[in-house]
């Protein structure tokens, strides 16, 4: 199986996918996700709460794993300052990636400076290493979906990440036409974990998704044998 020319293997699905178990901050239910992670040996794995960054990232040396976290999510409604402080705690405590939440109020007016702006101000203060995947709903305005595309570009982060705020997952079409449109950040797809199912993570990806998160990326992964023998004659 092929999609856009790439052949399709389970190595190069997990390198894919950015696994976002139910957050936590039991050290138990932590070392079960891990597990879980280093078992299928995904490319990334987020946890919101700071206090736990430390612990994981020490858990996940030596893996390959990046440890990832989310910034200012949901309400996006921090200070400038605020959202220096907070994205240097986490780069400190060992996360190397974040979904930032960029300044809700700056959206929702269509201040575009402001947005640029909200979002610059974390990707100065982390590592270039440090991936930065700033949220844009995909399923309501498209003058808002374009100006985000306008913003994360201009203020250095790398990913685009294309949620649904009704949690039903993103729809294809509108991955598509953000694919077409950016040029200088890569693209994640995301929304309600308990939504995807094969068919639709293999669509985004032909769509032009560059990574795809959610909560049963284990059962994505355990369904791949039975999808690439049905679709093994078959490019996308």
């Amino acid at each position: 199986m092929k999609i856009n020319g790439t052949e399709i293997t389970r190595e190069w699905l997990v390198s894919k996918l950015e696994y976002a178990p139910t957050s936590s901050a039991r050290k138990d239910i932590l070392d079960k996700y891990i597990e879980i992670a280093v078992k299928y040996n995904f490319s990334a794995i987020t946890f919101p709460a700071p206090e736990c960054l430390e612990y994981v990232s020490e858990r996940l040396s030596g893996t390959g794993i990046r440890l990832c976290t989310v910034l200012d999510h949901p309400v996006g409604l921090a200070s400038l300052k605020t959202r220096e402080l907070i994205a240097k705690e986490a780069y400190a405590r060992g996360a190397r990636g974040a979904d930032v939440m960029p300044s809700v109020t700056a959206v929702q007016n269509k201040d575009w400076k402001a947005v640029t702006e909200s979002i610059k101000v974390i990707t100065d203060a982390v590592g270039p290493e440090f991936e930065t995947k700033i949220f844009t709903n995909c399923n309501g305005d498209l003058d808002e979906m374009y100006g985000m595309i306008d913003c994360i570009q201009e203020a250095g982060a790398t990913h685009l990440k294309a949620y649904d705020e009704n949690r039903t997952g993103v729809p294809i079409h509108r991955i598509a036409d953000l694919r077409a449109r950016l040029t200088n950040a890569k693209l994640k797809a995301s929304g309600n974990g308990k939504h995807w199912s094969s068919a639709i993570v293999f669509g985004v990806f032909a769509a032009g998704a560059d990574c795809v998160s959610g909560s049963n990326m284990p059962q994505i992964v355990d369904e791949f044998p039975y999808f690439e023998n049905i679709f093994k004659n078959i490019s996308f």
